[in-house]
């Protein structure tokens, strides 16, 4: 079976939820400062060169949460792949791993325009770490987090190393280390669309209810099941080619929405999309290169064409 298309329903900007896991749900992405700062400057870097507009975002050990909106799926596809890569480069760096860290495909869920859509999956990235055990409020978490900016509004600063640039000035012989190479990056957090509004307090305020919730939701639920959180020296504790159980096999959602009749129509829109995708697919299969694909998907590359000797 192929990986599924990456289309949205529509080709104005999209809101989607990406989640990213490790190999083998393995604690690569085990937080330590100097990874946090190189996940924040690697997500700075790549919303430099894409049109994106980033909400929120978590980064446990095993696996990412991102609420971002973008211009299009290829601006999409444009900045998880930067990102990705120069996160698997400086864990590898950092945690001296050899293999790849992200093997298999980011999901991503469009969002609908619902504002409680919105609101419940940025919940759903703020009760990360939470939910699992872990700690006892989201601004708790020792690793990579919008949480704190979005209550207080502090600029986030990563770094970005130009290894490129760092490897060819040694291969010339120049005595150079990885700060020469390293630059400060900021990176922007946006409201989420529907709540673009709200002045910069009040959406804080409207960030710290969120987590002040999910704090008493945490609290009720260690006081319930008589437990507490793992808590963040356990957590530093761990070794990033540990094993944290397996990777959860849920079924991908198409969209995440709400309203009966924008489920029918979002549905409507992306079985169409695909549908014309499979036929334009056909038709190339059967040799026509200019057959079109519909707008805003990737089309699959052309077959490989040979050249008999007696035309050369």
């Amino acid at each position: 079976m192929g990986y599924p298309l990456r289309i949205f329903s529509h080709p104005q900007p999209v809101t989607v939820e990406i989640t990213r896991n490790t190999f083998q749900h393995r604690a690569l992405m085990r937080p330590d400062p100097r990874l946090n700062e190189r996940i924040i400057g690697a997500l700075a870097r790549a919303q430099q060169r894409f049109d994106v507009k980033l909400h929120g975002f978590i980064f446990l050990s095993t696996h990412a949460h991102l609420i971002a909106t973008f211009a299009d799926v290829r601006d999409m596809a444009g900045f998880m792949r930067l990102f990705s890569h120069k996160v698997s480069v400086e864990i590898g760096k950092l945690y001296e791993w050899t293999g790849s860290v992200f093997p298999t495909r980011y999901q991503a869920i469009e969002l609908s325009q619902e504002p409680e859509v919105e609101w419940d999956r940025l919940m759903y990235l703020t009760r990360n770490s939470c939910k699992e055990g872990l700690v006892d409020s989201p601004l708790a978490w020792p690793g990579a987090t919008s949480a704190k900016a979005l209550t207080t509004g502090e600029t986030l600063r990563g770094v970005w190393i130009d290894r490129t640039g760092l490897y060819k000035a040694r291969g010339r012989g120049r005595q150079v280390t990885e700060e020469d190479f390293t630059e400060e990056l900021e990176l922007r957090l946006e409201p989420l669309p529907s709540l673009a509004h709200l002045s910069k307090a009040d959406y804080r305020d409207l960030m710290r209810s969120m987590i002040d919730e999910v704090e008493e939701e945490t609290g009720a639920m260690h006081r319930q099941a008589g437990t507490k959180p793992l808590g963040v020296a356990a957590i530093l504790n761990r070794r990033p080619a540990e094993r944290l159980g397996q990777i959860p096999r849920s079924p991908r959602p198409w969209f995440h929405a709400r309203r009966l009749e924008i489920k029918q129509a979002i549905r409507e829109a992306l079985v169409q999309i695909v549908s014309a995708y499979r036929e334009a697919s056909r038709r190339l299969r059967n040799g026509d290169v200019k057959v079109r694909f519909p707008e805003g998907v990737f089309p699959p590359p052309l077959p490989f064409s040979q050249v008999s000797e007696t035309t050369c």
